[in-house]
């Protein structure tokens, strides 16, 4: 299970840039790429809060069972911010 989390590191740092200069900024933190990155992140992490509903005798699983609420919240803001 240790594997999980190492997909979900990597699809949440997928793309992302190390600050170059010196009070730089990202200009483009909402953009359309960026939400549908943190969406596709929250999308597995649902899809593990659902499996660690099931699978109650599996430990790894339990940080997923208690945050499902809050990524259905989350992916569901960035759609109603894309929708307008």
């Amino acid at each position: 299970m240790a594997f999980v989390y190492g997909i979900l590191a990597f699809i949440l740092l997928f793309g992302s840039r190390i600050k170059t200069k010196k009070g730089s900024w990202h200009e483009d933190f909402l953009s359309l790429e960026s939400t549908k990155a943190i969406q596709g992140f929250c999308a597995m992490t649902i899809i593990l809060h659902h499996l660690s509903q099931r699978l109650t005798e599996q430990r790894l699983l339990f940080p997923f069972s208690q945050i499902g609420v809050l990524l259905v919240g989350v992916f569901f803001f960035f759609i109603r911010f894309w929708s307008d």
